[in-house]
């Protein structure tokens, strides 16, 4: 059995749900600082995934759903990838375009910052793979989409649900 009440549960659902959201923030501003040293095409692909983690930042703050967490998870594996990608397709001081010591901060190298950056969406990924793992619980799960999560209220009563 486990510890702890159902609001307990929910608010810690909640809290880790808020956590996405704020790792998908982070995320959408350093694509939106970074999209300009990238050229129109890839500057307008970093702030088309600023948008898109806005997006699901948004969702994951008001109510924790495991499809979002899917797709945070989903986009912060494969931005990893592609990030680790070309970091290594450029070797150790090449970087590609804009990660040659243009989007440095301070004194580090371009590397580095791609290397933070690939750090940054790998603990997106974990973070949300988590939220998946604990949606998946029994004791997580609310059998009413309107449920206590969803910021809808919880109507039970005769006639909820049904569309006239």
């Amino acid at each position: 059995m486990r510890s702890g009440t159902a609001p307990a549960r929910s608010a810690a659902l909640r809290l880790h749900g808020r956590a996405c959201a704020g790792l998908a923030v982070l995320n959408a501003a350093v694509h939106l600082l970074l999209f300009q040293g990238h050229g129109w095409f890839l500057g307008t692909a970093m702030v088309l995934m600023a948008a898109a983690c806005l997006y699901c930042a948004l969702r994951l703050w008001r109510a924790p759903d495991a499809g979002e967490a899917r797709m945070m998870m989903g986009s912060g594996l494969s931005m990893a990838g592609i990030h680790a990608a070309l970091l290594l397709a450029g070797g150790l001081g090449g970087g590609h375009a804009g990660h040659t010591g243009q989007a440095s901060t301070g004194s580090a190298s371009g590397d580095t910052g791609m290397l933070l950056v690939l750090a940054l969406e790998l603990a997106a990924a974990l973070t949300a793979a988590t939220l998946v793992a604990r949606l998946r619980l029994p004791g997580y799960r609310h059998p009413d989409p309107s449920g206590p999560l969803s910021g809808k209220p919880f109507n039970r009563g005769a006639g909820a649900g049904v569309v006239q």
